[in-house]
């Protein structure tokens, strides 16, 4: 996947953040639970997720965009992370991805990968 301008994605793309809010509703409200966001991009969905959790990650493939969320967001964990290969194991109670499964060709792995990084349960 090319490198992605974070700068240009929040000022023309930002009605994708926008459609995902609607997903908002469907996170548990609970506050000791731990989220991942997967495919954060800038930050902008990963730090509402920030007001239902105890402890939020946010991960992307592109450092552009992880950057710019470390800068708007500074008091969030925000990783470079390929969704196929990701470092975690049972650490979060729900993984959270709004614009993820349309840019990853192999589900297969990308499902075994996000129900690797789930708690038992999550």
């Amino acid at each position: 996947m090319s490198e992605w301008n974070a700068t240009m994605y929040d000022n023309k793309h930002d009605f994708v953040a926008e459609y995902g809010k609607g997903l908002l509703e469907y996170i548990p409200q609970n506050e000791k639970q731990s989220i991942l966001d997967l495919g954060c991009g800038t930050g902008t969905l990963t730090v509402q997720l920030n007001n239902l959790a105890k402890m939020v990650i946010g991960v992307d493939q592109s450092e552009s965009m992880i950057k710019k969320a470390q800068e708007q967001y500074p008091n969030i964990n925000f990783l470079i992370c390929d969704a196929l290969s990701l470092p975690f194991e049972n650490q979060f109670d729900v993984v959270f991805s709004n614009a993820v499964f349309h840019w990853i060709k192999d589900h297969e792995t990308l499902l075994d990968n996000i129900h690797k990084v789930l708690k038992p349960k999550g």
